[in-house]
């Protein structure tokens, strides 16, 4: 009996494949997964399933019989994690370093096989650097710029900006409510390439503008 990843790592948007395999038929099994935040808090989730006539579950084709989830979602052992003393405290991260997810298989409360997950914001090659306009993230090889503008939550926008440097963006950070000005001249030191513009919260009103 195994945990298959199709990837030991990837991008945080990217979706991974994970299959359980070498079950008995028709078995119900759970599956639980792991990760720990900065603060040192364990978020957990859970969910069962029954196996196949070949012995094997595939979260991309079947839903859980319960769970942190319910119905079809690939993901879904990602996104239910939850503090188990359900507090409302969000995930404590302050780095871009990559989390680790580790995923265990049971059978009656034994666990038989065990798989661990690596899901990075940024990818080889890219690099991070302070300029005039703000936060510059550099891919090895540049398809296009992308000015991403904010309302000041800064964490979230270092996020986007990593991961979209990551797909091949070099990503400029505007952050903290930025003026008009500042967007412009952000958009003036991405004019030698071809150019998206991305606002979220109260910088979407800049992006509009500019």
């Amino acid at each position: 009996m195994r945990l298959v990843l199709d990837r030991a790592s990837l991008l945080f948007d990217q979706h991974p494949q994970l299959t359980a395999e070498d079950l008995p038929a028709r078995c119900e099994v759970r599956l639980r997964a792991t990760m720990a935040d900065d603060a040192g808090a364990v978020w957990a989730s859970e969910a069962t399933f029954l196996s196949d006539e070949a012995g094997r579950v595939d979260l991309d084709r079947d839903p859980p019989l319960g769970g942190t989830y319910f119905g079809l979602s690939p993901r879904g052992l990602l996104w239910s994690m939850a503090r188990p003393d359900d507090s409302k405290l969000a995930f404590s991260r302050s780095a871009l370093e990559p989390l680790t997810t580790h995923f265990e298989l049971s059978i009656e409360g034994e666990t038989v096989a065990r798989a661990a997950l690596e899901r990075k914001l940024l990818a080889e090659g890219v690099h991070r650097r302070e300029s005039a306009h703000g936060v510059v993230y550099e891919p090895a090889m540049s398809r296009a710029a992308v000015v991403l503008v904010g309302s000041g939550l800064e964490g979230f926008l270092e996020d986007g900006a990593a991961l979209l440097a990551s797909h091949g963006y070099t990503t400029l950070m505007v952050a903290r409510q930025p003026e008009l000005e500042k967007v412009l001249a952000a958009l003036d030191w991405a004019q030698q390439q071809k150019v998206f513009l991305v606002g979220s919260g109260r910088g979407a009103e800049q992006a509009l503008l500019a």
